[in-house]
C-alpha cells in the first residue's frame, strides 16, 4: 500500500493525478474537520494509527506533498521507534510560492481575526482571483466566519460544483495550520 498524506488544505485531490496509473493500492490520508490535532507530532500518530487499521504491520510507504511532507518524517519517526520498516517519498513544489506569504505571516503574530492572507493563499490555490479586490472585501469583514462565508460564495461562483460547506470546512483546517 502507498500511503499519500494531504497538502496544506488538508486533501489530497492534487495528487490524483500522479498516483492514477499506479497499480500499487494506494491510501490517501486527508485532514477532516474532526480530526483534532495540536502540533506535528499528535497529527503525525493520528495517522499512523489510521495506517494500521489498513495495514497493522510494516514495511510501510509513505508519500507526503509539501505539508505532508513535514507530516510523513514525523510518522516515519514514529514507525521507526516501533521497529517498523519506512520508505518515504518527499515531494514538495510549492516552498517558492509559499515561502514569501508564510514569512508574512509569520513575522506577525496571526490573530483570528487577522485571516485575510490566510485566505487569500487558499483561494489561489483554486483558482484565479483580483487579489486586490478580495482582499478589500475580506477585510470589510467582522468576524473569521463571515470571511468563511465571502470565500465560500466567491469560489462557488467560479465552481458551482464545490459544496459552500465542504470549502469553508477547507479553509479553517488550511488556517488552522498556519
Amino acid at each position: 500500500i502507498l500511503f499519500l498524506v494531504h497538502t496544506l488544505d488538508g486533501t489530497v485531490t492534487c495528487l490524483e493525478p500522479l498516483v492514477k496509473d499506479l497499480k500499487a493500492k494506494i491510501f490517501g490520508i486527508q485532514c477532516t474537520p474532526e480530526i483534532q490535532w495540536d502540533s506535528i507530532e499528535s497529527l503525525a500518530n493520528i495517522y499512523v494509527n489510521k495506517i494500521k487499521e489498513a495495514q497493522p504491520k510494516g514495511p510501510y510507504n509513505l508519500t507526503g506533498y509539501s505539508f505532508g511532507a513535514t507530516v510523513v518524517i514525523e510518522m516515519a519517526l514514529q514507525l521507526e521507534a516501533e521497529g517498523e520498516v519506512v520508505t518515504l517519498l518527499l515531494l514538495d513544489g510549492s516552498h517558492c510560492w509559499l515561502k514569501p506569504v508564510f514569512e508574512s505571516i509569520m513575522s506577525r503574530k496571526l490573530e483570528e481575526s487577522d485571516d485575510t492572507i490566510g485566505l487569500l493563499v487558499f483561494m489561489k490555490q483554486y483558482m484565479d482571483l483580483d487579489q486586490a479586490q478580495v482582499q478589500a472585501d475580506l477585510e470589510d469583514c467582522e468576524t473569521r466566519d463571515e470571511k468563511l462565508e465571502l470565500v465560500a460564495e466567491i469560489m462557488e461562483e467560479g465552481h458551482p460544483d464545490f459544496d459552500p460547506e465542504e470549502l469553508k470546512a477547507l479553509a479553517r483546517t488550511f488556517l488552522k495550520k498556519l
